[in-house]
């Protein structure tokens, strides 16, 4: 039973592990350099 939960999560791992690193990177679209303003009430 152990054997057969390991290998259905590894299999579920090796499913899911594509889909969600071909997503782009954070840095492509993150400038540190650029200003940022934001206005609003906080409550």
């Amino acid at each position: 039973m152990k054997k057969m939960l390991v290998a259905t999560a590894g299999l579920a791992l090796l499913t899911v592990m594509p889909i969600t690193s071909a997503h782009h990177g954070f840095a492509a679209h993150f400038d540190p350099n650029q200003i940022i303003r934001i206005e609003g009430t906080v409550k």
